[in-house]
């Protein structure tokens, strides 16, 4: 079975199937964040349906701990309206613009974003990769010369045009986004370019609780009927992830044993990642999930409280991967 993005959708459960309400999947329809984000959840939504991804009953506070884009908390504020949405982020260039883009200083914000697009629409394409550099150019070695609020509207506006959603740094340009430009061939008036999407996506951040620290200075919300989510850095991945910098092997351990914590408290925990499909394809086929020692990498860390679910993907981004098949794994407690 392929879905609408032609990608391989076996799904294999390890417990019993959650099926979730279809006012969530009502709710979330056509959601996805206004710009481009390698590694955002944008086109998972419809197999974490069909996982249970929801939990049932509406959380206090939901946490998503790595939160890009901030997509899966759009998808929660939209099925749990009394829910607060705490979106943590280790980039502080992103939660900076974030903060720029809510309430209070959105209406400064948005005029400068739309200088961007006015810029935009009058050049050819050419013209477009010229004007993205000296923004990028300007952003990232005379940053100092800008405000809060123009650094912030520079940057959407380079998610937005960058190449492909890849977040790339260099010391040549102090450590900033300092992505390509990409195609620069959509038309300005069209999606991409959105201004009703993206005020409802800043009034969505507006409500939301914003943090830039490590994913274990959430444990505040521990014991508070929360619900945990924690998307990190694909394991054993060659790609550096603007997310959390380089994420090795002890960081995947301390964050399981984190979400182990939570759930001794009682709260709500979902985890997802990349497993070994090689070996995960075996164990299937032969049917011997279940009896294997081994269930995969993130499987073994969590005891049977805990649902299991795998599913193929085809890989879309990065040098390494794309076009590849892949197993990615969701494992919850609820």
């Amino acid at each position: 079975m392929t879905n609408n993005y032609g990608e391989s959708m076996k799904i294999w459960d390890f417990k019993k199937r959650n099926v979730n309400n279809p006012s969530h999947k009502a709710a979330t329809k056509g959601m996805k964040a206004p710009f481009k984000w390698a590694g955002a959840k944008n086109r998972m939504f419809e197999r974490y349906m069909a996982k249970g991804f929801f939990t049932t009953g509406e959380p206090k506070v939901f946490v998503d701990m790595f939160a890009g884009t901030g997509i899966v908390g759009q998808w929660v504020a939209a099925n749990y309206p009394s829910a607060t949405i705490v979106l943590n982020e280790t980039c502080t260039e992103i939660i900076s613009m974030y903060r720029q883009m809510q309430k209070k200083t959105y209406p400064q914000w948005e005029k400068e974003y739309k200088n961007h697009v006015a810029m935009y629409s009058k050049l050819n394409v050419e013209d477009r990769k010229k004007y993205y550099y000296d923004v990028r150019n300007r952003y990232a070695l005379a940053y100092d010369t800008m405000t809060p609020i123009e650094e912030a509207a520079s940057l959407f506006y380079m998610l937005q045009t960058g190449f492909n959603g890849i977040w790339q740094t260099s010391d040549n340009f102090n450590n900033r986004y300092a992505s390509p430009a990409g195609l620069m061939t959509w038309k300005p008036n069209g999606p991409l370019f959105d201004f009703v999407k993206i005020k409802n996506y800043a009034e969505y951040l507006d409500r939301c609780v914003l943090l830039n620290d490590d994913f274990e200075k959430t444990a505040c919300f521990i014991g508070s009927d929360s619900w945990f989510y924690a998307d990190p850095p694909y394991r054993q991945s060659k790609a550096k992830y603007v997310s959390a910098g380089d994420f090795t092997e002890y960081d995947h351990v301390r964050l399981c044993d984190f979400l182990k914590s939570a759930h001794d408290s009682g709260d709500k925990c979902s985890l997802s990642n990349r497993e070994d499909i090689a070996f995960v394809g075996s164990a299937i086929r032969n049917a011997t999930m279940q009896n294997t020692v081994s269930m995969g990498w993130f499987a073994d860390k969590f005891n049977d409280d805990w649902n299991v679910s795998y599913f193929d993907v085809k890989y879309t981004a990065g040098r390494h991967n794309k076009g590849k098949a892949g197993c990615e794994v969701l494992i919850k407690n609820y």
